[in-house]
């Protein structure tokens, strides 16, 4: 096949393809990157193409390519592109470098894909279902995760356990303090199914699937002494647990979180 039926491939595939050489600079931009920049192969030839890239990206962007071909490895990296229109969009990149027959470096291959949209609709999810700050599950993640360890504890008639964390005055007192103790408290939750996310502005809630009171009550003495290390000044948090076989021992699961909260709650009584 002749170099102008490959040259016409490359620029009608629906990639934004360009060819670099081991120094970063531009050796080949095919059509569709040409269109999407909105710019000329005299103006990204060299260096002239990392003009479009974000501010914020070039540096990791290019420690990356050149890590890469150093290392004669395939890489991928997400990076934000000027648009024709000025809007930066997000890009998708599989990069290659070509080595010659003798093992030496010829060029590095890239293939981009627009993927702004997925990138949004992850980032919708994200402030859906977690706390910014923290980086937690939130409540509604919390609700759904629940619902569905509640449906498979009562099919297969095991225990389900709840506990649940208040850092009271402490996250009052300092707000970094919420996230200091929601990862204490996580690092103790060790097997797969386990969950824990911010249940309220102050309060953490955890679910252990398949583990009964003993099992619950050997976690939260790790919970309480992981939590003891923390920066001084803080009083340890107040922690209830509930463990309960569902449609059994307990009828909804609203009800079980409601006994998580009295447990709570009757700790907290004990220590006045």
């Amino acid at each position: 096949m002749s170099d102008s039926f490959f040259q016409n491939l490359i620029d009608n595939i629906p990639l934004l393809v360009k060819v670099l050489n081991h120094n970063g600079t531009g050796a080949f931009f095919n059509k569709g990157w040409l269109e999407f920049t909105g710019r000329t192969l005299e103006q990204e030839i060299g260096s002239g193409w990392s003009d479009g890239l974000h501010p914020e990206d070039i540096k990791g962007y290019l420690k990356a390519v050149e890590e890469a071909c150093g290392n004669r490895q395939s890489n991928r990296y997400e990076y934000r592109l000027r648009r024709a229109d000025g809007v930066y969009r997000w890009i998708l990149e599989e990069g290659k470098p070509v080595t010659s027959p003798g093992g030496g470096f010829e060029s590095y291959i890239c293939s981009g894909l627009d993927i702004t949209e997925q990138k949004q609709a992850q980032e919708k999810i994200s402030n859906n279902y977690f706390d910014e700050f923290t980086g937690l599950p939130n409540r509604r993640f919390f609700e759904d995760y629940l619902r569905r360890e509640w449906g498979r504890a009562a099919r297969t008639v095991r225990s389900l356990t709840l506990v649940m964390c208040s850092a009271g005055h402490n996250s009052q007192k300092d707000n970094k303090y919420l996230k200091l103790l929601g990862s204490a408290i996580n690092k103790e939750l060790n097997r797969p199914g386990d969950f824990l996310a911010l249940y309220s502005d102050e309060k953490f809630m955890a679910i252990l699937p398949e583990t009964d009171a003993q099992g619950a009550a050997v976690v939260v003495d790790r919970i309480r002494t992981r939590v003891k290390t923390l920066e001084p000044g803080h009083s340890v948090p107040d922690i209830g647990l509930i463990s309960a076989v569902p449609t059994i021992d307990v009828s909804t699961a609203a009800e079980l979180v409601e006994l998580a909260e009295q447990a709570m709650q009757q700790e907290k009584k004990q220590k006045k």
